[in-house]
């Protein structure tokens, strides 16, 4: 993403390699009256512990640390006809973060390396600013965005964690995250994003109405912005360090670019 090139075409098919690791769970019991029972002698009933239950315990009700599946991710592109829903998202139990982009998993990059982590931190502190007592929000990774026409777990194929999201609508914004297309995402380019990622990621902001979108390039000192016009992403030039931005999402928001990338 160092030049002003479309993300259209021309990827080859990309695959995850990575294996995920068992961990152990432990389920617990815990007391149904915790308010009303001193901290000190509030107690935990480890199940199979082989421990005799007594009185105190009879008092507990069992509380279970919901399960998650265990799967491993070299498995989930042999079948090219494998499509998972947000409800499978929420089952899973994976050692990498993965999205869900029209129903097939990819994983995101490695943990972000430092450069990365210090341009998410100045352009959300400078949009944090900006929004403080608006209505707008902003969010940082990791943060779910779902994007689906029906709100049914079972429904949704897209499910993304976009590095910065700007949501202006309220309604939006539940428990869980975002559902629908936030006013603004920003995507900082790692060296383990694929383009195939990259491409699909283009295609679905497009598609759901994302008003605009800026990937930035912390390695080339970058920036370049699509904005939605007339339901089609048009492309900004593109813009470096020296340089400062607006939004046309973010009416009065200005960003210099000296010091941010």
């Amino acid at each position: 993403m160092g030049t002003e090139e479309s993300l259209a075409g021309g990827f080859s098919p990309w695959q995850t390699v990575s294996n995920q690791q068992d961990k152990s769970r432990r389920d617990v019991v815990k007391s149904d009256k915790r308010d009303s029972v001193p901290c000190l002698k509030r107690r935990f009933l480890w199940l199979n512990s082989g421990e005799e239950v007594n009185q105190e315990s009879l008092a507990m009700k069992e509380y279970r640390i919901p399960q998650k599946e265990k799967f491993n991710l070299d498995t989930f592109g042999e079948s090219e006809r494998a499509v998972y829903s947000y409800a499978d998202y929420l089952r899973w139990d994976f050692e990498e973060i993965v999205e869900l982009i029209k129903g097939k998993v990819f994983t995101k990059a490695p943990a972000p390396n430092r450069r990365h982590q210090e341009v998410s931190g100045n352009i959300v502190g400078s949009l944090f600013n900006f929004l403080r007592n608006q209505p707008c929000k902003v969010y940082a990774a990791p943060f779910d965005v779902r994007f689906s026409k029906n709100p049914e777990f079972s429904k949704i194929d897209s499910v993304v964690q976009p590095d910065i999201s700007v949501i202006c609508d309220p309604s939006k914004l539940d428990d869980k995250g975002c559902f629908g297309a936030p006013d603004l995402i920003v995507e900082i380019i790692s060296p383990g994003n694929s383009r195939v990622e990259l491409q699909n990621k283009y295609d679905l902001y497009e598609e759901f109405g994302v008003r605009e979108y800026w990937i930035v390039h912390p390695t080339d000192c970058t920036l370049l912005i699509y904005t939605l016009i007339e339901g089609r992403f048009q492309p900004s030039r593109l813009f470096t360090s020296g340089d400062r931005v607006t939004s046309t999402v973010l009416p009065g928001f200005s960003l210099g670019l000296e010091g941010i990338l």
